[in-house]
């Protein structure tokens, strides 16, 4: 029985407040200091304690959300208090509505069983208060019952609108969640499809590059054949670089061309500031893709192998069968991440079986690597 009527619904907030204080207020005025003293209110100290004593039946109503069963009880309670301590008077034009109001509160804020009974709770109040009142007596009663089951009814519509707006709302937000796994599987999906396509380039530009080198082999200019060969591995790299990219996962996965080296002035610029200065020595040339990436990728770890003072110095010197880099610069303050870097540019470099040599003095960190380069018989 307990849980039966203490059945919770949302806290208690400033509109049941508001609602409470205003029959508050009018209760102690109209039923107490408003009444004629032929009701038996004779004295002042009469009248108060009549409209005090009305609070009795409105308190309740702050609960009339939270625990509407609770409230509507507690109005019956107080008012049949009420009646059996001052008789006949004038309540309706107070309690009525006050019951109007927590008819509607049961319908719209308790499931149907425990609506009804709330209902009936609300008409034996309206009983109550009719059978000792002395404007509207037991004719009230074609007022009160008519009245107070159209709102509780209203209260019903209520409720079931509500609950309608929320089974929507969690509709919605099922298909919205239908729509992200969807849109994940249609990724997987086109993940699929290009990762299948990547292997069908794969093989297609690899039985190209043996024919071009079976060509080669065959009499044909190996300078020639070469060149070639470099021309269609570069292609078959910006491809696969493309294919690649969007197998990545997040919409940041970049696609753009590698960086070469003549992209190293906006490097030097970028991880030293302008006050680093970068200088090219020999003939600059194309060189095979990979190994100038990683040329590239080894001046990108030697910068960061210096410190961010100015005074760094980038140096590029194209020779007939290397290219050979110095980077020098003031010394970082951490050691440990010189040697991270200079780690990271020897793993390069031992790609290409490259070499690198590294010395601290003075400050200032300077760091040479050399890159050799396939020249064509």
């Amino acid at each position: 029985m307990m849980s039966f009527m203490f059945t919770k619904g949302p806290p208690i907030g400033r509109r049941d407040v508001a609602i409470t204080v205003l029959f508050a207020v009018l209760g102690v005025i109209f039923v107490g200091f408003a009444q004629d003293d032929g009701y038996g209110a004779d004295s002042t100290a009469g009248k108060t304690l009549m409209g005090v004593s009305i609070l009795l039946a409105v308190i309740p109503v702050l609960w009339r959300r939270r625990l509407p069963l609770v409230a509507a009880t507690g109005t019956l309670i107080g008012t049949a208090i009420h009646v059996a301590a001052f008789g006949t008077i004038g309540r309706c034009g107070l309690l009525l509505p006050l019951f109007f109001v927590e008819a509607f509160s049961v319908g719209a804020w308790l499931d149907r069983r425990k609506a009804l009974v709330g209902l009936g709770i609300v008409l034996g109040a309206g009983v109550v208060c009719l059978s000792a009142d002395s404007s509207a007596g037991w004719g009230g009663l074609t007022i009160s019952v008519p009245v107070s089951i159209a709102v509780w009814f209203i209260g019903r519509v209520v409720r079931s609108r509500a609950h309608l707006a929320a089974r929507l709302s969690a509709r919605n937000v099922q298909l919205s969640e239908q729509r992200e796994v969807n849109a994940r599987l249609e990724v997987e999906s086109e993940r699929v499809r290009l990762s299948a396509e990547l292997d069908a380039l794969l093989r297609t530009r690899l039985a190209d590059l043996t024919q071009l080198a079976e060509a080669g082999a065959d009499g044909e200019d190996a300078g020639e054949a070469l060149a070639r060969i470099e021309a269609e591995s570069r292609a078959t790299l910006d491809q696969m670089r493309a294919v690649v990219g969007l197998l990545r996962e997040g919409d940041d996965a970049g696609t753009e061309p590698q960086p070469t080296l003549a992209h190293l002035d906006a490097l030097v610029v970028s991880e030293k500031g302008t006050g680093a200065r970068l200088t090219v020595a020999g003939e600059p040339r194309m060189l095979p893709a990979g190994l100038e990436l990683s040329a590239y990728r080894v001046v990108e770890h030697l910068l960061r192998a210096t410190g961010d003072a100015p005074g760094v110095e980038v140096h590029v010197d194209f020779q007939p069968d290397a290219v050979a880099m110095t980077v020098s610069g003031p010394a970082r303050g951490s050691r440990r991440q010189t040697e991270t870097a200079l780690d990271r540019a020897r793993e390069r470099l031992a790609l290409h079986h490259g070499s690198l040599q590294a010395e601290t003095a003075a400050g200032r960190t300077r760091v040479t690597a050399a890159l050799p380069v396939l020249v064509p018989a």
